[in-house]
């Protein structure tokens, strides 16, 4: 590593990379530089300024408390699978490169998947 605090600018269509590189995540808006807490908040704030509605990468999970099919689960399942991979792919970072807010975030986004998950299996009962 470098013991320097030069900065780098980085760009790439390769995401894992982009992740497992990037330590901070700066947007330039209206002419002012945001510090975004992770590269999914940048990249969703960057759909929203250019009025993307979706992503291909993920499809969002149903907000009702009972799915409506089963490729509605199948998606549950798929987010949280993801989820879980990202944070484990950082927490297996060095201590210094690892990102404690996005740990969190996506922390809190499994306990919701996973409280939907449980509602759905109760559903099936």
């Amino acid at each position: 590593m470098l013991d320097s605090e030069a900065a780098l600018l980085i760009t790439s269509h390769d995401r894992r990379f982009i992740e497992c590189l990037g330590q901070r995540f700066l947007l330039i808006v209206a002419g002012e530089l945001i510090e975004m807490p992770g590269l999914d908040a940048a990249l969703a704030r960057m759909r929203k300024d250019a009025g993307v509605a979706g992503t291909k990468a993920a499809s969002p999970v149903p907000t009702g408390d009972v799915f409506a099919n089963e490729e509605d689960s199948e998606r549950l399942l798929e987010q949280i699978v993801s989820l879980e991979e990202k944070l484990a792919a950082d927490e297996a970072r060095k201590k210094k490169f690892q990102k404690p807010k996005l740990q969190a975030e996506r922390r809190l986004e499994l306990d919701t998947l996973y409280a939907r998950l449980e509602g759905l299996d109760q559903s099936d009962q």
